[in-house]
């Protein structure tokens, strides 16, 4: 059995309309839209769609990362810490790819000392530690754009 904790799941952008119901599959699968939901219920004030779950395996959806990932739908994961596991922020932009990123209890990223420890004793020009610490950082992620789902539930597709 894996531990369970809670995960908040954004997905935005563009969503073409042949791949919504494979999405809304996806979603029930991992059991964040159920029978009778439509999914525009679950686009917030921001345009884009939010799932949570208290009980997410490890804090994550895998298959359903997966599946957004190899169909190029951009999202973000946040995960809650538990005992020696760090909050983690999985984000997924076309243009970058997936960025996992640690967290600290109220959601703000963290840097690892031991990686900036590790690049300050390898690393003797100014030039080359700032390298190594811009790619310790990490990119700077876009918000997630506004979905652009069928807002007319008569319209919305199910599989």
């Amino acid at each position: 059995m894996s531990d369970r904790y809670h995960a908040r799941l954004e997905i935005g952008g563009p969503i073409s309309p042949h791949m919504l119901p494979d999405l809304v599959f996806a979603l029930q699968t991992c059991g964040l839209l159920y029978g009778a939901d439509k999914i525009t219920r679950f686009v917030n004030e921001q345009g884009v769609l939010r799932f949570e779950d208290d009980q997410a395996p490890y804090g994550q959806f895998p298959d359903l990362e997966t599946w957004l990932e190899e169909h190029g739908v951009e999202f973000d994961r946040h995960s809650s810490g538990w005992f020696d596991t760090l909050p983690v922020s999985r984000h997924f932009r076309r243009d970058l790819g997936l960025v996992d990123r640690p967290r600290d209890g109220e959601g703000h990223a963290l840097v690892l000392r031991d990686e900036v420890v590790k690049a300050m004793q390898t690393h003797t020009s100014l030039d080359d530690f700032r390298a190594v610490l811009k790619r310790i950082v990490g990119p700077d992620i876009p918000p997630l754009q506004p979905v652009n789902l069928p807002l007319d539930p008569k319209k919305e597709h199910k599989p």
